[in-house]
């Protein structure tokens, strides 16, 4: 068995926050404001560094993304996750969504799933 290998993709995660700021007319600065977090953050991140947890969690949860969206590695077996189980994690953060939207979204994934194993895909 493969040990459980996870690393930070912190590149990612700055491709991301840059894409939000732009996309809501942002600077650095006010990234820094609305998160409380240092200017500077982000200097380091656009070279290369890493954030610590803390910083990582705060920058994720102003994305409004969970963590593992922005982690590289393998798991134990090799497998990928489903996608009904990356969707489900997704959803269940969803406050918009009420338990009706998430059942729904969950049955249309589940038989994409079902569609896409039995060969009607290829």
């Amino acid at each position: 068995m493969n040990p459980v290998r996870r690393t930070a993709d912190a590149a990612a995660l700055y491709a991301a926050l840059n894409a939000a700021r732009t996309a809501s007319d942002l600077s650095w600065r006010d990234v820094a404001g609305q998160t409380g977090l240092s200017p500077s953050l982000f200097s380091r991140m656009a070279t290369g560094r890493t954030p610590d947890v803390d910083g990582w969690l705060t920058l994720c949860a102003w994305l409004r993304m969970p963590a593992e969206t922005f982690s590289a590695g393998s798991d134990d077996n090799g497998d990928a996750p489903t996608v009904s189980a990356q969707v489900a994690a997704v959803l269940a953060h969803r406050a918009d969504l009420t338990d009706l939207d998430r059942d729904y979204l969950t049955a249309q994934i589940a038989a994409y799933e079902k569609w896409r194993t039995t060969g009607a895909a290829s």
